[in-house]
């Protein structure tokens, strides 16, 4: 039952350690991945409810340096606008723990700092910033001091917290970069015991979901990074049996949402076998093209510049020095693309970085 449960949470041994030899050997059943645990008494809960393990956070969040009601106004953005195809954190418990002011400062400090990359630039300007990219320099910053100093909250949430910082680019040359964020929240996962099958577990159905969501959604970001700019994948295929998603999954989602995350597992899933593909590039560019028309730019996730990224550098490596046509060419292939980073740096700093890069391309060899 539920109140049974309270004081248990989930131990993940790993397949591969000693431990788990020995524990197979106990009476508890090999099959079961995810052991319980009881927890003894005055030992923080280490669930998935997002809440601090030491004290509340006082006054919910009123104790942060920005208004209440801007707070929420960035919050609502997270929700409605990366939440929708990045559904990693349990929308009814992080808002629960929001508004009973027990929400981890930590977590709200990275939601915060994701939102500020998609919310209006309205907002921006009311919480007194010049510009978004001064936001999300400001947010980021704030987010990874208090990632730093956190020494109570559960195992999740820095899990959590560690894939949503992820998704700052502003300084590509510091040693904790995007690759580190979300490499520490996948070996974190598998340490955790994401990336086993939850199906004997004993932990309640709706952590079992969550677990469910959280892993794929890392694993649809690893090989999104992967594929577009081309680091090695984290994730091996054969090292996890989660199963699969379904619309079971997303009680409280959009169908759209729950639709589009399926959909991606099976396109990442289907892609990390895949060697080539005919025409990728203008394809790539046409999508991004036509999303253009049609969305502004704080609605696109990152991974867009990356396919923009990924189509250039196929430009480039199919044009020819020599021929002064294919230099014609290649600046009439590139320029849409430059011009919708033009548009996306408005959000991603990366955009901006990669804009110039080609222009510099395209100048050298006119």
């Amino acid at each position: 039952s539920p109140g049974s449960q309270q004081g248990i949470r989930s131990s993940f041994t790993g397949e591969s350690w000693f431990a788990s030899y020995v524990l197979s050997r106990s009476g508890a059943s090999p099959i079961e991945l995810h052991r319980p645990v009881e927890r003894r008494t005055g030992e923080p809960r280490q669930g998935d409810n997002y809440n601090s393990s030491s004290s509340p956070l006082s006054g919910g969040v009123t104790s942060l340096d920005i208004p209440q009601h801007l707070t929420m106004r960035l919050i609502d953005a997270y929700f409605s606008l990366f939440h929708v195809f990045c559904p990693i954190l349990d929308q009814a418990r992080f808002l629960a723990s929001v508004r009973d002011g027990s929400v981890s400062v930590t977590l709200l400090r990275c939601v915060l700092f994701v939102a500020s990359i998609h919310c209006p630039l309205e907002l921006i300007c009311q919480m007194g910033y010049t510009s978004r990219l001064d936001a999300e320099s400001d947010l980021f910053n704030k987010a990874c001091a208090s990632f730093d100093s956190e020494q109570e909250c559960s195992r999740t949430t820095m899990i959590l917290s560690s894939n949503l910082l992820q998704y700052w680019s502003g300084n590509a040359t510091k040693y904790r970069d995007t690759l580190w964020w979300l490499g520490n929240s996948i070996r974190s996962a598998q340490c955790m015991g994401f990336h086993r099958s939850t199906e004997n577990s004993k932990m309640p159905e709706r952590t079992k979901i969550h677990w469910k969501r959280v892993w794929w959604c890392v694993y649809i970001r690893d090989r999104q990074v992967s594929l577009s700019t081309g680091p090695p994948m984290v994730i091996s295929d054969i090292d996890f049996d989660v199963e699969d998603l379904t619309m079971d999954d997303f009680p409280d989602e959009t169908l759209e949402t729950a639709r589009y995350i399926i959909a991606q597992v099976s396109l990442n899933k289907a892609a990390s076998n895949m060697k080539t593909s005919f025409r990728a590039a203008d394809n790539m560019s046409d999508l991004v093209d036509d999303s253009l028309l049609a969305l502004s730019p704080e609605r696109f996730p990152m991974i867009y510049i990356s396919a923009i990224f990924t189509a250039m550098t196929a430009y480039v490596a199919d044009y020819d020095t020599s021929s002064s046509i294919q230099s014609v060419q290649l600046s009439r292939r590139l320029r849409p693309n430059i011009l919708a980073l033009r548009q996306l740096e408005q959000c991603y700093t990366i955009a901006r970085w990669v804009r110039n890069l080609f222009m510099e391309i395209m100048y050298r060899h006119q």
